[in-house]
């Protein structure tokens, strides 16, 4: 008897863990690559923040990867539903190889519930980019919480998320090295 509660008292904690985990990590999505006939030699990684939507290169309308959630313009082309967005935060990202040299994106930005929704469209960021590096496109929110005007935060977690809902002012992108 006493072995069976050490027992399901192990697999308990080990949920519990798992969970823990489970909640914790980035939601990574593969996007592929841009143009397969590039060499790899000549190819950069480019990590697309959730709830940013690429929808075109260099002026060309890029193909939506997952076109079950493109009920608005907004969630057009490369990123991450707004589903996950939501539960992971910026933990989840979309991930695509593109050619290296200086490119011009057209970018969307979303993140919302039923209830309320942040959304800022037609955002253009150009950055040159260098074979074998590996960016990172973001979003930097302003929003009023609590009567304080917070300014060009990247937001880490789903919560923070829902706060910034809240009281959203804009929104700026910005690719960075890693």
């Amino acid at each position: 008897m006493a072995n069976k509660k050490i027992f399901l008292g192990m697999t308990v904690i080990l949920l519990a863990f798992s969970f823990v985990l489970s909640c914790a990590s980035t939601k990574t999505k593969d996007l592929g690559v841009y143009d397969p006939s590039v060499p790899e030699s000549e190819l950069c990684t480019l990590e697309i923040a959730g709830g940013i939507h690429v929808e075109r290169f260099n002026g060309v309308k890029v193909k939506t990867i997952d076109d079950k959630w493109t009920l608005d313009r907004s969630l057009e082309g490369w990123g991450i539903n707004g589903y996950d967005a939501n539960r992971y935060g910026n933990r989840s990202e979309g991930v695509i190889r593109i050619p290296a040299g200086t490119h011009t994106l057209l970018c969307n930005f979303y993140i919302g519930n039923a209830e309320r929704s942040m959304k800022a469209l037609d955002m253009e960021i150009t950055h040159t980019f260098v074979a074998g590096k590996t960016y990172r496109l973001k979003a930097l929110l302003s929003y009023l919480s609590g009567g304080l005007l917070t300014r060009n935060r990247e937001l880490l977690e789903t919560e923070e998320y829902s706060l910034a809902q809240q009281g959203f002012q804009s929104v700026r992108l910005e690719i960075v090295e890693k």
